[in-house]
């Protein structure tokens, strides 16, 4: 053993030379795998892998979210529809957001999207 370490362990941790010792000691008998007194018992280990997975949150099933109208979106879809009334085949799909049309044969369809701020 080390008097080096012995030294750096009673002054660290305030113990006497042969608490030292021993802590050298089964800190190298742990690191060979070597069980100790104070390990933990296989129902105890299983314990703590379960309750080192365990979430902080409980989650009750998902929110319903509503949906809420936005007027102006729907005012620019009408006002787009009208304006493309020319052509064939003029449908609004979603009254908030998508406008199909038909233009020479080839199909279209013209997308609203509001940005967040």
């Amino acid at each position: 053993m080390d008097e080096k370490t012995i030294a750096h362990h009673m002054r660290t941790l305030g113990c006497t030379r042969e608490e030292a010792i021993a802590l050298i000691q089964d800190d190298a008998d742990v690191d060979r795998g070597i069980a100790k007194e104070w390990d933990l018992t296989p129902e105890q280990l299983k314990n703590q892998r379960k309750l080192a997975n365990a979430t902080t949150r409980k989650t009750s099933g998902t929110a319903k979210r509503t949906k809420k109208d936005n007027p102006t979106k729907q005012a620019v879809i009408t006002t787009v529809a009208q304006a493309l009334a020319g052509y064939d085949n003029v449908k609004v799909t979603n009254p908030e957001r998508v406008v199909d049309f038909e233009i020479d044969g080839v199909r279209y369809s013209l997308t609203l999207t509001a940005h967040r701020k």
